[in-house]
């Protein structure tokens, strides 16, 4: 995808030549360039994420960092696998909501809406998940809509 914005970045570029003063060209041009930063920002960040993973194998946060990244550019299956070793370092003690709240967010947006809804029937078995109610009622309202 790197080529496209290239030459998008080229074409701008040229029509700013043009027309100098034009604001859609102007818009344009700044949403690539700011897609371009988070592109490469989300990359760097995946990248020192996995250096501390690999630091602290054992640490329950990196991994909660990682699907959050992952979550947040629709990278679900990889917040799917962080979540998975996040299961393993926390087996057989307490934990929060929240990373099964974001695995059902990704389980949502992969359309397996009734694994989504069964993580989210779960909501008892873990602490603190009164604080997460609302994101929960948001993804709730969104499966109603569309499964049940």
């Amino acid at each position: 995808h790197n080529w496209k914005k290239e030459i998008a970045y080229h074409l701008y570029l040229k029509a700013l030549d043009i027309d100098p003063d034009n604001p859609r060209i102007l818009w344009k041009l700044s949403l690539l360039y700011i897609s371009l930063w988070t592109e490469r920002a989300f990359k760097d960040a995946l990248n020192l994420i996995e250096k501390v993973q690999n630091l602290l194998p054992l640490a329950p946060w990196v991994y909660a960092w990682s699907w959050e990244i992952a979550n947040t550019n629709k990278l679900f299956f990889l917040c799917l696998k962080n979540i998975e070793r996040y299961d393993e370092i926390t087996s057989w003690k307490h934990r929060t909501f929240e990373p099964y709240l974001r695995k059902a967010e990704a389980l949502y947006f992969l359309w397996n809406f009734k694994a989504s809804r069964q993580e989210l029937q779960k909501k008892e078995l873990y602490y603190f998940w009164e604080w997460y109610h609302f994101q929960y009622n948001i993804l709730d309202e969104k499966l109603r809509l569309l499964w049940y």
